[in-house]
């Protein structure tokens, strides 16, 4: 089933995994087990919703790989990595809230509900 939600493509396929593509191309997919992923091509970068929130930030530079891994209350957990060039490689994430604007920024929060 393929609809409109204010201005995003939304696809929901047979296996119950469900695909949004944003107004500006991001590709947010969510797979039949709720795992989400992002189609990294698109992102122009990264951002944290509340500095407040974060416990713990961490880089690490090796073989022209710049990782970040921040850690927020409530045990949630961001890794994102960029290249010399200042292209997103890697990103993942785990009990935390994400938002993708139409400009493709990507802002990730704490999880409003960690209980869930």
């Amino acid at each position: 089933m393929k609809f409109d939600a204010l201005g995003n493509q939304v696809e929901i396929s047979d296996d119950g995994s469900l695909t949004v593509t944003t107004k500006g191309g991001a590709v947010y997919k969510i797979d039949k087990d709720g795992k989400p992923t992002i189609d990294l091509k698109t992102l122009k970068g990264i951002s944290i919703g509340n500095l407040i929130d974060v416990v713990d930030y961490q880089i690490t530079r090796v073989a022209g790989i710049i990782s970040h891994f921040v850690r927020f209350v409530d045990n949630g957990v961001l890794e994102f990595a960029y290249n010399t060039n200042g292209k997103l490689v890697s990103m993942s994430m785990e009990r935390l809230e994400i938002a993708i604007s139409v400009d493709n920024y990507v802002t990730v929060s704490k999880h409003k509900h960690p209980d869930t």
